[in-house]
């Protein structure tokens, strides 16, 4: 059933992302191809007041248009998709299926969280098309040379080498954070669907974002500063290997424990928000 309730998510879901992941690569794909021949973009002295000048300032519009619409969609999308699936009208045909709430959470979120993925690849395409035509052959060159280049992969080697389970443990909480934000909205939709605040359901949600936001940053700032991890690695090396491995040490120390307190944050309200729809549902 669980698998069911993932494929109906996509399916639905779906319907607003499509549009949006077959026009931010066009845009950005055309928007490219026509930069590289624009006088403005390549200093060739245009006037203000061209024709290019005005197909320029469409195509920036258009590319800004399409980074805030892929990101307001995806928040609508979480925002109205819960609510409406859940506590809405859909929500009498959701909640009478032979499944248990946690199942239904987890449908939903898995759900979303592919959907995160899907973005984050289609903006990388995006970002591509639109670097790729500009880049000429000594850009191509210094790529070149850096990806051939033994020394600094040497240099990688061994600052990753050393610390093998920690850039490990790294990436997981990279592929595990999203989901600690996306639970995060879906249990704030869930406080505003509470009885005790059904007259002010958009501000109590609303709320609710901002004081979690607000506890979780405090309580990473505060562990982050009087981590071992922060003071040890404020001691400066005059060797180069030595001062890279540092740095790596605070960006890795400091984004573990970061994203530490967000999985532990984001447990703690999955548990919480299938709770509340197992024991203080309240559809209207």
């Amino acid at each position: 059933m669980l698998g069911k309730i993932i494929k109906y998510e996509l399916r639905t879901i779906g319907r607003y992302f499509l549009p949006i992941f077959i026009a931010m690569p066009l845009i950005f794909l055309i928007s490219g191809i026509y930069f590289d021949f624009s006088p403005v973009f390549n200093n060739e002295g245009a006037s203000v007041n061209t024709a290019n000048d005005i197909i320029d300032m469409i195509l920036i519009l258009l590319i800004v248009a399409s980074v805030v619409a892929i990101v307001i969609v995806n928040l609508y999308v979480i925002i109205t998709r819960y609510n409406n699936s859940v506590y809405g009208d859909e929500g009498y045909l959701t909640n009478t299926l032979p499944v248990k709430p946690i199942h239904i959470v987890s449908g939903k979120l898995i759900a979303f969280y592919i959907f995160q993925i899907l973005i984050l690849i289609v903006v990388f395409i995006s970002l591509a098309l639109l670097i790729i035509p500009h880049l000429g052959a000594e850009a191509i060159d210094a790529i070149k040379r850096l990806i051939f280049d033994k020394d600094f992969f040497d240099a990688l080697y061994v600052v990753f080498n050393r610390r093998l389970g920690t850039t490990i443990l790294y990436i997981l909480m990279i592929v595990i954070s999203p989901l600690s934000d996306i639970i995060t909205i879906m249990f704030c939709v869930a406080v505003a669907n509470l009885r005790q605040f059904s007259k002010h359901k958009a501000l109590s949600g609303i709320a609710a974002f901002i004081v979690l936001c607000i506890v979780r940053f405090t309580i990473s700032i505060n562990i982050m500063a009087n981590s071992p991890i922060t003071e040890s690695s404020r001691v400066v090396s005059p060797n180069a290997l030595e001062s890279l491995s540092k740095s790596y040490d605070l960006f890795m120390g400091q984004t573990l424990i970061s994203g530490g307190i967000d999985i532990l944050v984001g447990i703690a309200l999955f548990i919480a928000t299938v709770y509340f729809l197992g024991n203080k549902l309240n559809i209207e």
